[in-house]
This record gives structure tokens, sequence and C-alpha cells, in this order.
């Protein structure tokens, strides 16, 4: 928690007053255009100087770079603090979407530390909590020695359950909020729900979660749902694991037992 939402305040600090400066300058270079579109468009556009035409491309190639990928008004800043708590659990659950990036040093210089210190941190917790869970659907299983086979797989497919469950929400919600603006399909909404929950992140399709007509409720749900399908996947890794390190551990002992047997004179003699 220190980490998400101390990163989350320490990033919004340095990245929000750097994108503020910037949609202040696109809305005066907008408005410098606007006074003077129509001398540009009737008398200027037809003849053209180098000089005119160079500054008709960066306006040009400056709107097309903020339209795209950066906030265009203060209505619809990116940094802010719901959009930098979900920059942080981007970098800290290793999703890396690529939707939203730091521009100043201060705020790649946050990202290092995130990702050398928060990353390790925020997984050990997940697999903390997902031991935790293991170990609450354990007590309502016995643990009698001849239930141990069917208790691990009644875990194993509790947790399949769960991560069905919360992908099936998370498939609804991505669906519902961004199938409209980004004509996501349903199939597409699969394809990036199971890819968010498994930390994937390839980037070709991402939360649009920063606009203004999104609300915060919307962006703090979006983590809600992510956090909570990363947490459940955290639960079937370490049932399964736990299931293999007590397999190996079973195997180990009776590889340690035969090892104390040896064969005299063609019988079979165990050596206490």
């Amino acid at each position: 928690i220190v980490f998400f939402i101390g990163g989350a305040g320490l990033v919004r600090r340095y990245e929000l007053p750097n994108e503020i400066e910037a949609v202040e300058e696109y809305e005066a270079l907008t408005a410098d255009y606007k006074a003077s579109q129509t001398y540009i468009e009737s008398v200027l556009l037809p003849k053209l100087n180098n000089t005119d035409q160079e500054s008709l491309l960066n306006y040009i190639s400056l709107l097309t770079e903020y339209s795209s990928t950066k906030a265009v008004s203060l209505n619809s800043l990116r940094w802010e603090m719901t959009g930098s708590l979900f920059y942080t659990y981007q970098i800290l659950s290793t999703i890396g979407y690529g939707n939203l990036t730091p521009e100043t040093n201060e705020g790649k210089a946050i990202t290092i530390f995130l990702c050398i210190l928060g990353v390790p941190i925020f997984w050990g917790c997940i697999l903390y909590f997902a031991s935790l869970a293991r170990h609450t659907f354990g007590c309502c299983i016995t643990q009698e020695n001849g239930q141990r086979t069917l208790r691990v797989v009644l875990l194993c497919i509790s947790s399949i359950l769960l991560i069905a469950a919360t992908l099936l929400l998370s498939i609804a919600f991505d669906h519902e909020n961004s199938s409209t603006e980004n004509d996501w399909s349903y199939l597409d909404a699969v394809y990036f729900a199971v890819g968010s929950v498994f930390t994937v992140g390839l980037g070709d399709y991402v939360p649009d979660v920063f606009p203004a007509s999104s609300s915060r409720v919307e962006r703090v749900s979006y983590v809600f749902f992510s956090f909570f399908s990363v947490l459940c996947t955290g639960v079937i890794v370490n049932v399964l694991g736990s299931a293999a390190k007590r397999k190996a551990q079973q195997e180990g002992k009776d590889l340690a037992h035969l090892e104390k047997i040896t064969i005299p004179k063609g019988r079979w003699q165990t050596v206490m």
C-alpha cells in the first residue's frame, strides 16, 4: 500500500505540473492558429514559403501527437491521482501497457525505484495473500492423511473457479467501458482480460480510462478488478506450487528409504 499510494503521489507530483504546462502550451498554440486560420487558408496556403510551411507542419505534428497520446485540455489530464495510481499499478504488477509513460527525469527515476524495490514487495504481498486464501479454503476441507489428494484437487478447482468468475467480471467490465469508444468485440475483451490477468500486457489493446468522459469510479474499479484477478492467479500458483513441493518431498523420502535397502547374499534385507 505504501509503495502503491506513495509511488503514485510522487509520480503525480512531477508529471502533473509538466502535463499542465504542456496542455497550456497546446491550448495557446491552438488559439493562435484558430485566430489566424482564415488568413492562412485564404492567403498563405496557396503560396506558402519554407518558414510558413515549417510552422504549419510543426503545428500539425504537435496536434497529432497530443490528440492521440496526451491530454488536450485541463479536463482530461492523465496524471491526476487515479491516473497516477493506475500507472503505479502497471509498474508494480509488471503489466506495463505502455499507454502512459513519464516524461520528466524525476518521473523516470521514481519508476526505476518502483521497479527495483516495489515489484518484489508487490509480488511478495500477492503470494502472501494467496497463501492466506489457500489456507482459508483449506480450513473448509478435512486435513486427514487419506484426504490430502482430495484437498489439493478441491483447492485447485476453487481457485480456478474464482479466477474464471473474476475473468468474467473483468471481461464484462472491459467490454462495457471500452467497446463503445474503441469498438472492442467480446473476443477482444477476452483477449485483453486474459493478458491482463497473467500480466502479459502486449499493448495492442489498452484500457481507455483517462478521457474526460471516464469517471474516477471506473478507473478505481478497473484497478480493483485487475488486482483481484492477479491475486486469484497467485492463489492457484500457490496451490500448485505447494502440491508440487509436497510431491517432491514425498519422492525424496521414498528415494532416501530405497537407499537404505541392500541385497546381501541374494536376499532383501532392510538396514535399520
